[in-house]
């Protein structure tokens, strides 16, 4: 459910509470804490918990975050209660993020590997995709060994996929091809 429209909503909301970069990096610490605080799976079940009353969870909010996170973005929070929009919280700081990085020019670049790239590789892949999308590049590795060797690079609507997998895949397409 990543990145649905009214989550896309409510971060634009939040992304102009910031008038300045300044404010803008404030929002963006307090979106990181309000962000950790959410992948505990106990307050997630609170957030989307119909049972809860709003008065509970709004106290909950005013324990964990009042103090820790600025006064626009406590106010945001529970903002997202009066409207009961809590449970979307995690949806909220993913599309955040997606806003903070293209106002940034970050590009999220995922690269998929059967082994860990080494800090050279990453680098090359780094210095490639930047060449060509004149963007900073923000590398997301992930190691799937069933891909067998190579890499598959995603960013934006591009997928690369130069994987063993993928190549042994498309010989046997080829080769039953032949045969029928």
């Amino acid at each position: 459910m990543k990145g649905n429209k009214i989550a896309k909503r409510y971060a634009v909301a939040l992304f102009g509470i910031a008038k300045s970069d300044a404010e803008l990096e404030k929002i963006k610490a307090d979106i990181d804490k309000v962000s950790q605080i959410c992948e505990n799976r106990d307050f997630r079940a609170v957030l989307n918990s119909p049972v809860i009353k709003p008065v509970v969870k709004r106290n909950i909010f005013k324990e964990i975050f009042e103090g820790s996170v600025s006064q626009n973005t406590f106010a945001y929070l529970n903002m997202l209660i009066d409207n009961h929009r809590e449970g979307m919280l995690m949806d909220i700081c993913y599309s955040f993020y997606e806003l903070f990085d293209k106002h940034k020019n970050i590009m999220n670049v995922y690269v998929t590997s059967a082994v860990k790239l080494d800090e050279s590789e990453k680098q090359k892949i780094v210095n490639l995709v930047k060449e060509a999308t004149k963007w900073d590049v923000k590398l997301n590795e992930t190691v799937n060994e069933s891909i067998l060797g190579g890499f598959i690079l995603r960013y934006e609507d591009t997928q690369i996929d130069s994987s063993v997998s993928s190549q042994l895949q498309k010989i046997k397409q080829q080769l039953t091809q032949r045969i029928q």
